[in-house]
């Protein structure tokens, strides 16, 4: 039996989940086995458990994103598919990575001011660009640079976020 605590944090979860399936929300899943049809695999956000139906080949371990097609609390069941932009973006990782790789800028867009830096979108993906890495003419009137294209050179890459540069890592 379950503690009072325990059930109510169950609750909770279980609500994030039926918000994401209303909304189409892509959540992270990471493979812990295949089965029949498909995988076991954990919301990684969540810590819960469901079924990834796939003919697509995951290793155990491996993380990727899923959109919840179903979800009833009564069965504990939970299903995914995977997320129409997975491919997509796996793509878009590849090539930010040979930029990266070969020290090639790759054109940005300016979306926000941030913490003296600039929240900046790369083929749809967001990134920034820390204070350290603006050049001092451009830090004077960050402001005046929102929705602006500028060239970047790749810093970091992770699924979640791009750390970027205005600055060409060679010099």
């Amino acid at each position: 039996m379950l503690a009072p605590e325990q059930i109510i944090e169950r609750a909770k979860k279980w609500e994030i989940v039926f918000d994401m399936y209303d909304n189409k929300k892509e959540v992270k899943i990471k493979i812990e086995k295949k089965v029949k049809g498909g995988y076991v695999v954990n919301i990684v956000d969540l810590d819960i458990k469901g079924f990834l139906k796939t003919k697509k080949h995951f290793n155990e371990n491996d993380e990727t994103y899923g959109i919840i097609t179903s979800a009833n609390y009564i069965n504990k069941h939970i299903e995914l598919k995977l997320s129409d932009s997975l491919m997509d973006k796996q793509k878009i990782l590849k090539i930010l990575r040979k930029a990266k790789n070969t020290n090639r800028s790759i054109k940005s867009r300016i979306v926000n001011v941030h913490n003296g830096g600039f929240e900046i979108s790369i083929l749809g993906q967001k990134g920034f660009i820390p204070p350290s890495h603006i050049p001092k003419k451009i830090s004077k009137n960050l402001y005046s640079y929102i929705g602006k294209e500028v060239e970047v050179y790749i810093l970091r890459i992770n699924p979640e976020n791009i750390l970027a540069s205005l600055r060409n890592l060679e010099q």
